[in-house]
């Protein structure tokens, strides 16, 4: 009987039940894939309207940076934020790095949002843009145009969908189903409406799909614009170093000149001209982005980090740069282990999508929608695999479970069913679960995660979405990283474990014939 399968509740093949995996791997027409395509963007955008669509969150990390880019004012692109004394939402307590405020900025330009009202002069803003934040504060409040801003940030839906289909098609799944389906789980992922609708870092899937193009480029031997595409996914969010320092040594070394060289340009090109426009001010946001690991502001993420109430050098080497050094660490090891074989598309996958993910360990802050590039990168795994694992389903379950990502107030956006979907979507998920378990016992089949899976909701999830006035365990964040962190990163990096097993086993037989060539 097929694993996958089995996985999922359905039979072998042989049997009369319906085989998605067959599905999956049918081959599909242009059409078809462009019909896939079309579903996953109305699913996108329905999922997204029916939640409110995006919501201030943090939304004035970008939000400044984005009018100022719009109305040519580059030298207050970034600016000091100590002289910041609004209440929220307009007080901006970090700033995003440039990528998404230049484009969202551009667009901005060409909608002309906001154009009926005169914007701040350079004067007006100050000398070193210290008025900055009250001017433009002031410009958006006779404007209008905050609302209009954000949802700019649909327009990272369309790169996202576009990144998704050229890694499929890199990975040797594309013009299958398996297109589709990549597409579908992106457009209905929680994880991805947490960073889109519940905070507002669109930054974020930005990165994420700047990555996945140059992981795409690395897997068809394009090193150049694999630099281009990871240098620009630097300039988006810096967790993409995660992603881009671990391929120095999976790359072939003719190669690695070109690829550093062109990431270089790429980070050059973005980077710089803010810095030299800002006087040096947009040098830590283009370094750091809005991190503040490491500064006096102290979070509120409570991760095992967190906990141990570290701070200045110390936390941001812990937090910073020990996952960038275990990532590396872990490339070199991999592709010393397997040689070319690592650049085989599972593999890299499983490599990167764990680099990615080695971030969750060191983090001092947890939100949900920091687990959006491990859950969009163990879909794309399961994708190049041909397999649909259940425990990558169950892990996104508890995953939403644990950070709903639907609010269930505070914001512009909310509507007046937020309330309900906020209790609805555990109860549904719980559901689904227990449905696996039942078809499992109907086939005589005893899978333990599905168990355990139920076992850990049970224990965590509020009573209250049933009536209840208390919950069994109030879960805090370090204990769903403890559960969600190793968790993923088992998934993520055993295929890449099982090649280099394989490899392994492969070389002891030869090394039996070398020593006894009789």
């Amino acid at each position: 009987m097929d694993e996958t399968m089995t996985d999922l509740g359905v039979d072998a093949p042989k049997s009369k039940r319906f085989d998605l995996i067959g599905l999956a791997n049918r081959r599909l027409s242009s059409l078809g894939c462009v019909i896939g395509w079309i579903v996953s963007t109305i699913c996108f955008f329905g999922v997204s309207f029916a939640l409110g669509g995006p919501s201030e969150g943090d939304a004035t990390e970008s939000a400044y940076s984005t009018w100022a880019i719009e109305h040519g004012r580059f030298a207050c692109t970034y600016f000091h934020l100590t002289g910041a004394t609004f209440a929220h939402p307009l007080r901006p307590d970090a700033l995003m790095a440039p990528l998404y405020p230049l484009v969202a900025g551009a667009f901005a330009a060409l909608f002309r949002i906001g154009s009926h009202t005169p914007f701040p002069t350079i004067a007006q803003m100050g000398p070193h843009c210290v008025n900055a934040v009250a001017a433009m504060s002031h410009w958006q409040y006779n404007s209008a145009a905050i609302m209009p801003t954000i949802n700019l940030s649909y327009l990272v839906w369309p790169v996202l969908l576009t990144a998704i289909i050229v890694l499929v098609r890199a990975s040797g799944q594309g013009h299958t189903g398996w297109e589709v389906v990549a597409g579908l789980t992106a457009g209905c992922s929680p994880l991805i409406f947490d960073s889109f609708v519940g905070f507002f870092h669109p930054e974020d899937i930005l990165a994420l799909s700047l990555i996945m193009l140059g992981l795409a480029a690395t897997l068809n031997r394009r090193w150049l614009l694999a630099g281009v595409w990871l240098g620009l996914a630097f300039t988006s969010q810096q967790f993409a170093l995660l992603a881009a320092l671990p391929l120095i040594f999976v790359i072939p070394r003719h190669a690695r000149v070109k690829y550093c060289a062109w990431f270089v340009v790429a980070v050059a090109v973005v980077d710089l001209p803010l810095v030299v426009a800002t006087a040096g001010r947009g040098l830590r946001v283009v370094l750091l982005g809005s991190s503040r690991v490491g500064s006096q502001i102290r979070s509120f993420g409570g991760t095992v980090l967190w906990e141990l109430n570290l701070h200045g050098v110390l936390l941001f080497c812990v937090a910073r740069v020990a996952p960038i050094v275990a990532a590396s660490v872990l490339a070199w090891w991999c592709a010393r282990r397997l040689g070319p074989a690592i650049l085989e598309p599972v593999s890299l996958l499983s490599l990167i999508g764990t680099c990615l993910a080695v971030r969750m360990v060191f983090e001092v802050n947890l939100y949900g929608y920091y687990f959006m590039a491990t859950g969009v990168m163990l879909v794309m795994l399961d994708v190049a695999m041909g397999r649909i694992r259940g425990q990558t389903f169950a892990w996104l379950g508890l995953t939403t479970i644990a950070f709903n990502p639907v609010h269930d107030g505070f914001y512009s956006n909310l509507t007046a069913w937020s309330a309900t979907l906020h209790r609805a979507v555990p109860i549904a998920l719980i559901a689904v679960g227990v449905l696996a378990i039942v078809i499992d016992v109907a086939h005589r089949r005893f899978q333990f995660y599905k168990w355990l899976w139920l076992v850990v909701v049970t224990l965590t999830v509020s009573p209250r979405l049933f009536g209840g006035l208390e919950v069994f365990i109030n879960t805090p964040n370090w204990a769903w990283q403890v559960i969600l962190s190793p968790t993923a990163l088992l998934l993520l990096a055993g295929p890449v474990m099982s090649s280099i097993r394989t490899s392994d086993q492969r070389l002891i037989p030869s090394a039996s014939l070398q020593a006894n060539p009789q």
